[in-house]
């Protein structure tokens, strides 16, 4: 998916391509409401630590929910038809300068719907830049964020 072709964190699938039928941001405020509302401090020993190996805390999580959140609605944007629809399909290449590196400076939809400057991918025999299977599941996840958080789903920063 969103992940390089060489390095620590390289995927065995095809890099760089997001099927936005698997966004569901309504889900991830959902999982981000429960941990704040039933977080522990044993809880902590359970969270992955930094790459540096200092402790990461119910505050990083939190972040890193909500930047799901803004990247995903920001790649919808980026990646959708005039109409609305989406594709099974797009690209989200944010490459670092280093390849060891876990995350970035950048926007992995600077190019999308491409990966890159107009390359394409598929990764389950779907196609690229088509509506399909993949992509009909992103209406129903797009209707749960609404339904549950109506006044957070729509204010996201594009």
């Amino acid at each position: 998916g969103v992940l390089p072709d060489s390095g620590p964190y390289n995927t065995s699938h095809v890099p760089w391509c997001y099927s936005p039928g698997y966004f569901a941001p309504g889900h991830y405020r959902l999982m981000r409401a429960f941990a704040v509302n039933n977080w522990r401090q044993y809880a902590n020993s359970y969270l992955p630590p930094r790459l540096s190996g200092m402790p990461t805390s119910l505050s990083d999580l939190t972040d890193a929910f909500d930047g799901a959140v803004v990247a995903g609605y920001n790649i919808l944007y980026y990646s959708s038809c005039e109409s609305g629809a989406v594709s099974n399909w797009v690209g989200v290449k944010a490459e670092c300068p280093t390849p060891g590196a876990l995350n970035c400076a950048g926007v992995p939809w600077a190019t999308t719907p491409f990966v890159g400057e107009a390359g394409t991918c598929t990764a389950s025999g779907t196609s690229f830049a088509a509506y399909g299977a993949e992509a009909s599941r992103a209406m129903w996840r797009i209707a749960m964020d609404f339904i549950l958080y109506p006044e957070w789903a729509t204010k996201i920063p594009i």
